[in-house]
């Protein structure tokens, strides 16, 4: 069985368009509900969710959105589709606050 995660194939210009790529890039994907009064937002385990959906789907908003929705707006009866996504780049090596802050 081939692994979850195996290398994806990177081509240039980069494009993270598949879960596998943002994973392995070191990239992480967050998702936020966007209605007002609510506004809660999660980290998405990428790992799990190639697992669920394929390594190979996509990464885009609009391969994400029919997979997710606010369980807290649902329960109340707002409207629970009312999300957007946030892919974030993974921090560069060299940047360690803690060893870069003055004392």
């Amino acid at each position: 069985m081939e692994p979850i995660l195996s290398d994806p194939v990177i081509t240039y210009p980069l494009r993270i368009d598949t879960l596998s790529k943002a994973n392995e890039c070191g990239y992480s994907i967050s998702v936020h509900c966007n209605t007002e009064g609510c506004w809660r937002h999660h980290k998405i385990d990428l790992a799990a969710l190639a697992d669920r959906l394929g390594r190979n789907h996509g990464s885009m908003a609009a391969d994400l959105a029919p997979y997710f929705h606010c369980s807290r707006c649902r329960a109340a009866g707002r409207p629970d589709r009312n999300i957007s996504f946030t892919i974030n780049p993974p921090a560069p090596r060299w940047l360690n606050a803690v060893e870069y802050m003055p004392s």
